[in-house]
């Protein structure tokens, strides 16, 4: 359970670094008009996918310690979880993508 903590801080201040306009991009989203938009959202992801993870944890441990919830089912709770990260961020590339399609023709 302790990965879970580490990794949902890990992605939570990768996404506020994001946020702030701090965060490693590919190079073809560099130098736009619209990059420092695409690092916002990438951060926004990021905090999307970590914070539920946080959550997660934390209710876990505190709140449902006496109840036995085995691994395949942490599992299943933390890759639902994960499913508005994931939609976020298909959508946004998706967006950013037909952006530099747009802009490089």
């Amino acid at each position: 359970m302790n990965v879970i903590l580490v990794m949902s801080v890990f992605w939570i201040l990768y996404g506020i670094a994001g946020l702030l306009g701090v965060q490693n991009i590919p190079a073809k989203y560099k130098g736009h008009s619209w990059t420092k938009a695409y690092i916002r959202s990438q951060g926004l992801n990021w905090l999307i996918l970590g914070l539920p993870w946080l959550g997660f944890y934390l209710v876990r441990t505190f709140l449902l310690a006496e109840i036995a919830i085995t691994a395949g089912m942490s599992v299943i709770i933390l890759l639902l979880l994960s499913i508005p990260a994931l939609i976020v961020s298909v959508g946004t590339e998706k967006k950013y993508k037909a952006m530099l399609a747009t802009e490089t023709k």
